[in-house]
């Protein structure tokens, strides 16, 4: 991995294909409106980040890495069982940097003031997270892997953000919260958030 600075944006994703991306959503819209709606996302999502002087941008893809053009430096490859194990190894991939912050695609409205508000808490925190409307986070942030925070979390339950704040308070580290943002997985997501991608 070509490090360029000294913090990452990890970007975990899927590669676009039909089928396999927005499975929620394409059973309101379709599997066709649904790989399209996540093209867009994508895009969005990296033209919001951008090019920095502070941060790197790494796709962490699960798929085909040839379908996904974007990032500052390249992509990688999911591994791992669980979303808490994917996240662990996506930050070990990118352990040469001092901060690591990882995101997901579902919250395409992420911009550049908010990760460099991530890379700035870093200074001065253990971890950084973004809390998501739905319960879950958008963004968490390590100077340090710290595997524990990441064990036995119910994924894809409205008890996630609390329930990883309670694992940092257990190991006794110090944490920023970010503000809520949501995230689309839902045809009322997509409305509240992004109503332009269904035009």
């Amino acid at each position: 991995m070509s490090k360029r600075r000294n913090a990452v944006v990890v970007v975990v994703c899927k590669a676009p294909e039909r089928g396999r991306v927005k499975t929620r959503l394409a059973r309101e819209i379709g599997d066709d409106k649904a790989l399209r709606v996540y093209a867009l996302m994508m895009a969005a999502l990296f033209a919001n980040l951008g090019t920095s002087s502070s941060y790197d941008v790494c796709p962490c893809v699960d798929g085909n890495l040839n379908l996904v053009h974007a990032g500052t430096i390249d992509a990688v490859a999911q591994h791992g069982d669980s979303l808490g194990e994917r996240i662990c190894n996506a930050t070990r991939d990118c352990n040469a940097y001092e901060k690591k912050i990882v995101i997901g695609s579902d919250t395409p409205n992420i911009t550049s003031d908010i990760i460099h508000q991530a890379v700035d808490a870093l200074d001065t925190s253990d971890v950084v997270i973004g809390p998501a409307v739905d319960g879950g986070y958008y963004l968490i942030g390590m100077n340090e892997l710290r595997e524990s925070i990441f064990d036995d979390i119910p994924w894809s339950t409205d008890a996630v953000f609390i329930e990883t704040c309670r694992r940092i308070e257990s190991a006794g580290l110090t944490y920023d919260v970010l503000p809520e943002m949501r995230d689309i997985d839902t045809l009322e997501d997509l409305n509240a958030v992004m109503p332009e991608l269904l035009s």
